[in-house]
C-alpha cells in the first residue's frame, strides 16, 4: 500500500468499533474529495451481516478526513477497502485510484436535468410546491457531485426562500431530516426511497464539512445505512435472510426477525446467529452499568426536575411537554379510567407521557400505573405529519422521573419489557431495549427504544440517536442547555402548572414542517398538493407556550412580531370551536369576554387563547395543543 493508502486504513483501524465479537468480512467502495472525506459509500461484497456493515460504515465515517498533511491530490480519487474481522479485531487493506475526470465533470449537465429550473423567485413569504421539488432534487443532484460550485450556488439560490442558508450547518441538517424516508422490504428496493437516501446523505454530509460535529455524522452513518439496505435489498434475490439484514439495517427489528426465522427454518447458520444477537444473547452482566450523572444534573425528584432534564436533551431540541407530579399514571388500560374519551385534555396529555409503544406491554404497564412519577419530560424536533389516519412522528424522547418510594418500579418494568423487546443491545453500557408497532396497515413500523439509565429514571425514544445524545450528555456537567433561559417563550409559560409546553420554533426545519406553516392555499382547484399550490411561512414567529390552569382550562400563547400570523393562528382556533359563531376577542391585552368556550386576547407579540380542557370541548382543545406542540394529527 502507498503511504496515503496506509493512511486510510490506519485511521479506519482506529475509528473501528463494535459490541459484538464479529467474524467476517465486507468490502466497501467510497469516493474521496480533494480534502479527503469519503461520500458515495457502496458495499462491494459481504451483504449477510448486518453489525459488519455497519461498524465497517461507522469506522469509514468517523475516520475521515484521510488526506495526510502533505497531501496535495490533484483531483478525487476512489478507495476500496476490504476489512477482515476476526473476534472483534479488524485488518484493513486499501487501494485507492483517481477518478476520470468525466466522472468529476459532469455536474453542469446534470444541473440541467433538474427540474424547474426556468422558474422565477419571488420576493415574498409564499413558499410555492416546485420551491420543495427544486431543492430535494438539487440535494439529490449534490450527492454525486458534493464537489460542483455550480451546483452549491443553485442550492444558495434555491433555499434562500425557504428561509434557509447554505453556509448554516443547522440548515442543512434541517433539510436532510426532511429527507428521511421508510425503506419497504421487498425484493427491489424502491425507486423514490433511493432518491430520498440521496438526499437526505448529500445534505447531512454538507453539514458535516461546514462544522464537523460528531452528532452530525452519526446521522450521516444512519442515512448512509438505508442507502446500504435498499443495496441489500437490489442484491437479496428474496433471500429472507438478505431481506433480514435490509430490515435491521433500517431499524425495522421485527420484520428482522420474521426474516431471519424464515432463513433460519431453511437451514441458515447465519440467521441463527443474528436472532441471537438481536436477542442479546451475547450481552453480559459485567457489560452493563448505570450511567454516573454529573451532580448539576442529578434529579431531586422534585417537580422543578424538567431545568436538569433540559440539559439532558440535545441542544436543538425545539419543544417540551411536562407533565408536573407527583401523579399515579393514568391511560387507557386503566382499571378506573376504561373510557379514553372521557378523559380532560390534561388527563389525555398525561397518558401520552406512557412510554409508548413498548409499555403498552400488559406487565410493563401494571407496574408502571401502580408507580408514583415525580415528572414527566417530552423533548422533541423534526416533526413529521402522519402519512395516514393518526399522530405524527418526530426525532424526540420522553423521560420519566420516579418519585423515591417508586424506585424499583423502573427496573421492574425493564425486566417486564425485555422477553418482549425486538432488539437488544448496549449504548454507553446502558441496556437498550428497541421495539417496533404498527402505526397503521399502509405505512411500516415505528421504532421506539426504552431504557433505565439511572435508578427510578425512565427513557423512551423514538430515534436512537436522539437516545444516544441523551445518554451521552446526562455525563457532562457543563454542557449547553436546550432551550435556554433567554428565550422569550419563558416570560409567558406557568413552569408551576400541572401540565405545559414550551416551543421555540426552529428557522431551518419550519418550510417543512406543516404545524408550524399558516396556511395551505391551493391556485388550482384540486384536494391534492400540487406544485402549483403554495404555503404561506411566518418568517417572523417566535413560538408557542401551553399552561393548564386550576380550573381545567389550558392557555395557549403564540409568539411571533407579525400581527396578521397572530389573527390566523387565533382565527384557525376560533374557527375549531365554532365555525359559524365569532370567538370573543379582545385587543390590547384585555380580558376577552367570552362564552365559556374560548376567549382570545392579543397583546404585543402574542396571542393568548384560553379554552376550556373538560367535557365535550376536551377532545378539541387535546388536538389543538398537540398540533401547536408539533404533534401533527390526521382524523
Amino acid at each position: 500500500m502507498t503511504a496515503h493508502e496506509q493512511e486510510i486504513a490506519k485511521r479506519i483501524s482506529q475509528a473501528w468499533r463494535s459490541n459484538e465479537q464479529l467474524n467476517g468480512a465486507v468490502k466497501l467502495k467510497f469516493r474521496l474529495t480533494k480534502d479527503g472525506e469519503a461520500y458515495y459509500i457502496s458495499i462491494v461484497s459481504g451483504y449477510s451481516d448486518p453489525d459488519l456493515i455497519q461498524a465497517a460504515l461507522h469506522a469509514t465515517l468517523f475516520g475521515m478526513p484521510f488526506n495526510l498533511p502533505e497531501d496535495n491530490l490533484p483531483q478525487q480519487s476512489e478507495v476500496v477497502c476490504n476489512l477482515q474481522c476476526q473476534f472483534g479485531k479488524v485488518n484493513v487493506d486499501v487501494q485507492e485510484s483517481s477518478l476520470p475526470l468525466s466522472d468529476i465533470q459532469d455536474a453542469k449537465g446534470a444541473l440541467q436535468k433538474v427540474p424547474y429550473g426556468n422558474e422565477k423567485y419571488k420576493n415574498d413569504s409564499r413558499m410555492r410546491g416546485w420551491m420543495w421539488e427544486r431543492v430535494f432534487a438539487l440535494a439529490e443532484c449534490l450527492d454525486d457531485f458534493p464537489e460542483s460550485a455550480e451546483i452549491q450556488n443553485e442550492m444558495a439560490r434555491a433555499m434562500s426562500p425557504l428561509g434557509l442558508d447554505r453556509d448554516k450547518a443547522h440548515d442543512w441538517i434541517s433539510l436532510g431530516r426532511a429527507c428521511e424516508t421508510e425503506i419497504p422490504i421487498m425484493r427491489n428496493p424502491s425507486p423514490g426511497a433511493v432518491k430520498d437516501c440521496k438526499k437526505r446523505i448529500a445534505s447531512l454530509f454538507r453539514a458535516w464539512r461546514l462544522h464537523h460535529d460528531n452528532n452530525t455524522l452519526a446521522e450521516l452513518e444512519n442515512a448512509y445505512s438505508r442507502k446500504l439496505a435498499c443495496q441489500v435489498l437490489a442484491e437479496s434475490k428474496a433471500d429472507p435472510l438478505l431481506l433480514g439484514v435490509a430490515a435491521e439495517l433500517t431499524e425495522q427489528f421485527d420484520t428482522a426477525r420474521e426474516q431471519y426465522e424464515q432463513a433460519r427454518k431453511k437451514g441458515s447458520a447465519s440467521a441463527n446467529e443474528l436472532l441471537g444477537r438481536m436477542r442479546g444473547a451475547t450481552i453480559t452482566g459485567a457489560q452493563l452499568r448505570r450511567l454516573t450523572i454529573a451532580d448539576s444534573l442529578m434529579p431531586r425528584r422534585q417537580r422543578s426536575d424538567w431545568e436538569q432534564v433540559l440539559h439532558w436533551f440535545p441542544i436543538d431540541t425545539e419543544m417540551i411537554l411536562v407533565s408536573s407530579g407527583p401523579f399515579r399514571m393514568e391511560g387507557p388500560e386503566d382499571p378506573g379510567k376504561t373510557d379514553y374519551d372521557h378523559f380532560s385534555a390534561k388527563e389525555k396529555l398525561r397518558a401520552m407521557n406512557v412510554p409508548a409503544p413498548a409499555v403498552t406491554q400488559s406487565e410493563a404497564m401494571k407496574a408502571l400505573q401502580h408507580a408514583y412519577i415525580a415528572i414527566a419530560v417530552e423533548g422533541g424536533r423534526a416533526f413529521e405529519q402522519p402519512s395516514g389516519i393518526g399522530v405524527g412522528s418526530m426525532q424526540g424522547a420522553t423521560v420519566l422521573i420516579l418519585a423515591q418510594e417508586s424506585d424499583e418500579t423502573a427496573r421492574k418494568v425493564i425486566d417486564a419489557l425485555r422477553p418482549a423487546a425486538h432488539r437488544r443491545f448496549l449504548d454507553e453500557g446502558v441496556e437498550i431495549l428497541g421495539f417496533n408497532e404498527k402505526v397503521d396497515e399502509s405505512a411500516s413500523s415505528r421504532v421506539s427504544y426504552v431504557c433505565e439509565p439511572a435508578s427510578g429514571v425512565l427513557v423512551t425514544a423514538t430515534n436512537m440517536q436522539f437516545l444516544h445524545e441523551i445518554l451521552q450528555r446526562m455525563q457532562i456537567s457543563d454542557n449547553e442547555r436546550a432551550l435556554p433561559n433567554e428565550l422569550p417563550e419563558w416570560k409567558h409559560v406557568d413552569t408551576t402548572a400541572d401540565i405545559w409546553a414550551v416551543r421555540h420554533y426552529d428557522k431551518g426545519h419550519m418550510p417543512f414542517d406543516r404545524s408550524a406553516l399558516i396556511e395551505l392555499i391551493a391556485e388550482a382547484e384540486a384536494s391534492n398538493w400540487k406544485v402549483g399550490d403554495y404555503t404561506i411561512m411566518d418568517k417572523d414567529a417566535i413560538g408557542v407556550v401551553v399552561s393548564s390552569t386550576p380550573d381545567d382550562k389550558f392557555v395557549v400563547t403564540f409568539l411571533s412580531d407579525n400581527p396578521s400570523a397572530l389573527a390566523a393562528r387565533a382565527d384557525y382556533w376560533r374557527r375549531a370551536f365554532s365555525p359559524r359563531e365569532p370567538a370573543a376577542v379582545s385587543e390590547g391585552g384585555k380580558p376577552a369576554q367570552s362564552d365559556n368556550r374560548i376567549a382570545i386576547s392579543t397583546l404585543n407579540s402574542a396571542a393568548t387563547i384560553t379554552a376550556p380542557a373538560k367535557g365535550k370541548e376536551a377532545t378539541i382543545v387535546w388536538l389543538l395543543v398537540l398540533d401547536a406542540t408539533g404533534h401533527m394529527v390526521n382524523i
